[in-house]
């Protein structure tokens, strides 16, 4: 079994807290860093889909999902 404990709303709140402070939340600090995401793709919602600094760029593409051009490369599907 992967996991030995449930999860609840508290533990959920300070792994979300805690990763916003170590990564920088939506105020990243990043550079040179392009984000890439489907408008199917499950995690779209969570991430950076228009650009906030001009040398780290969001690309957004409706009607794509990522995941599936990743896994038919791998054979996945």
């Amino acid at each position: 079994m992967m996991f030995v404990y449930r999860y609840d709303a508290k533990q959920v709140v300070r792994g979300v807290k805690r990763t916003n402070t170590i990564y920088g939340g939506l105020q990243l600090q990043a550079t040179r860093v392009v984000f890439v995401h489907g408008s199917i793709d499950p995690w779209h919602a969570l991430g950076i889909t228009h650009t906030i600094k001009q040398d780290s760029p969001a690309i957004y593409i409706r009607g794509t999902l990522l995941l599936y051009f990743f896994c038919m490369k791998l054979q996945w599907l």
